[in-house]
C-alpha cells in the first residue's frame, strides 16, 4: 500500500534500517507517515539505533580504561626493569625471561 508520496510500506520499512540512511529515514518516516506497519520499523530502527550507541559507548569506556590500565602497568614494569638492569640485576619476567635468558646464551 503507498502512502500520498508513493513509498509502499514495504520500502519504506526497509528504509528505516538502510546503511547511512536508516537514522534519518525513521525520524522522516515516523513524522510525516501515519502507517502502522511504518511507524514500528521507524521505531524499530531508532531504538536499535540508541542501543547501539549505548553498546559502542559502554565497550570504548570499557575499552578505553583497560587500555589505560595496561598502559599504566606497563610502565610500572618498564620502571622496574629498568631499575633491575641499573642494579644488575637478572630480572626475570615469567615465560618470557626464559625465553631471553636460552636465546641470548
Amino acid at each position: 500500500m503507498a502512502n500520498n508520496d508513493g513509498v509502499q510500506e514495504n520500502i519504506a520499512g526497509l528504509l528505516c534500517y538502510a546503511p547511512f540512511i536508516g537514522f534519518i529515514a525513521s525520524v522522516v518516516f515516523l513524522i510525516i507517515d501515519k502507517r502502522k506497519f511504518v511507524r514500528f520499523h521507524a521505531i524499530q530502527s531508532l531504538a536499535f539505533w540508541v542501543f547501539l550507541m549505548v553498546l559502542f559507548a559502554v565497550f570504548s569506556i570499557v575499552l578505553w580504561f583497560l587500555a589505560g590500565f595496561i598502559s599504566l602497568a606497563a610502565l610500572a614494569v618498564w620502571i622496574i626493569l629498568m631499575v633491575k638492569a641499573y642494579q644488575h640485576v637478572l630480572f626475570k619476567l615469567p615465560v618470557l625471561g626464559d625465553l631471553a635468558d636460552k636465546w641470548s646464551n
